[in-house]
């Protein structure tokens, strides 16, 4: 995004800060977040790295370590925001009859393994096992639009195991390990099921992921549909396999 398009969405910019902001505090933490997210919309030829993105906003370096604060160490509960996005989405593009909640995973290929959760595992985004990081995400689409609803990066058993590899990387000790369907339904239990109670969900292809999908609601949707995995491919002519729940799954 150039500095002529913020512009332009500078005021629904400024309405989405203003709605969650509230919920970061009532220090500075607003107007850094504010700050932080315009330069992740501005286009940068560097990577978009904290001290990238302060010098870029702010244009002095004295701000770098503020921002690298902000984004690092700043303490503020993330529940309010999740909730309160969920409850956006669902006043602004929630359907009832029409909308769908998507699961699905996805990954970044990373160098070094001081990151959180970053582990030799299988890469959806290079279709091969990779050193990088694999995160869970949930999704609304319906008839007037489609976004982002809640996402978690996923840590294998390595990871939620190793409790020096854990301090260091600052992971709370609350986190435990999770697959990647249990993790995704952790996040809807949280932040959408009380929005989108009666919802249809759609998610992957394979027996973790709809069996999840299957249960995990306590008979809150209407129906479930996953992608057929690859022996079922030939056998079924549709890309995608609904599956209507039935009395007493969950």
């Amino acid at each position: 995004m150039t500095p002529a398009d913020l512009r332009q969405a500078l005021p629904r910019f400024e309405a989405f800060v203003q709605r969650l902001a509230p919920a970061l505090g009532d220090d500075s933490r607003p107007a850094r977040a504010q700050a932080y997210l315009r330069g992740l919309l501005l286009d940068n030829d560097d990577n978009k790295t904290a001290e990238a993105i302060a010098l870029k906003v702010h244009g002095q370096p004295s701000q770098v370590r503020m921002t690298q604060v902000f984004v690092s160490q700043s303490p503020w509960p993330d529940e309010p925001l999740r909730h309160e996005l969920a409850r956006w989405v669902d006043e602004e593009l929630g359907d009832a009859n029409n909308g769908v909640l998507v699961v699905d995973e996805s990954s970044f290929v990373k160098c070094g393994d001081k990151s959180v959760g970053v582990a030799r595992q299988y890469c959806g985004s290079v279709g091969k096992l990779a050193n990088g990081q694999v995160a869970v995400y949930l999704g609304y689409a319906g008839p007037d639009g489609h976004t982002l609803l809640d996402t978690r990066l996923y840590l294998n058993e390595d990871w939620t195991a190793d409790r020096g590899r854990r301090q260091e990387a600052g992971v709370p000790e609350t986190v435990v390990f999770r697959t990647k369907p249990e993790a995704t339904w952790k996040n809807a239990a949280n932040t959408t099921w009380e929005r989108f109670p009666r919802m249809c969900a759609v998610g992957c292809s394979g027996p973790p992921w709809r069996n999840r999908l299957r249960a995990g609601r306590g008979g809150r949707a209407r129906s479930h549909a996953c992608a057929p995995g690859s022996r079922n491919r030939k056998r079924w002519k549709r890309s995608w396999l609904a599956c209507p729940l039935r009395p007493g799954d969950g």
